[in-house]
């Protein structure tokens, strides 16, 4: 679990640096770690592998929801982040864990910022890396 939190420190932190900066998410950064996650997975046996596939691939789908729900609240960078963040982290309890802290960590910043638009990268980030160490 260990190779996961480093990939998504060691790719998320530009990312996440990015979308504050221009609420741009680099998809090229996004496929890394897309392919990262994928890599991680070769280290398990083929149906531990095929599950943390289908639990990324079902967050996918999570991800596709809420950028219908959210009405331009939510971009396709996050969604596609989303998406690599699930394959990272494989589990698709501790990927609800992680979106749930994410949509607290953002709902906080917007109060505090008094923002209505914030970057949600780093909010996506502090939820993975946190189910990383909580769950």
């Amino acid at each position: 679990m260990l190779t996961n939190c480093f990939v998504l420190i060691i790719l998320g932190a530009p990312i996440a640096a990015r979308d504050i900066a221009v609420h741009r998410i680099p998809n090229l950064l996004v496929a890394v770690m897309l392919l990262s996650g994928l890599l991680i997975d070769l280290q398990y046996p083929y149906a531990v592998m095929f599950s943390r596939v289908l639990a990324g691939t079902f967050l996918s789908v999570i991800a596709l929801i809420l950028l219908v729900i959210s009405a331009g609240g939510l971009g396709m960078g996050d969604v596609k982040l989303i998406m690599a963040l699930g394959f990272c982290i494989g589990d698709f309890q501790q990927s609800l864990y992680a979106i749930f802290i994410a949509l607290l960590f953002a709902l906080i910043w917007m109060l505090v910022s008094g923002k209505k638009i914030i970057p949600f990268a780093p909010a996506l980030l502090v939820g993975f890396i946190s189910s990383i160490f909580w769950l």
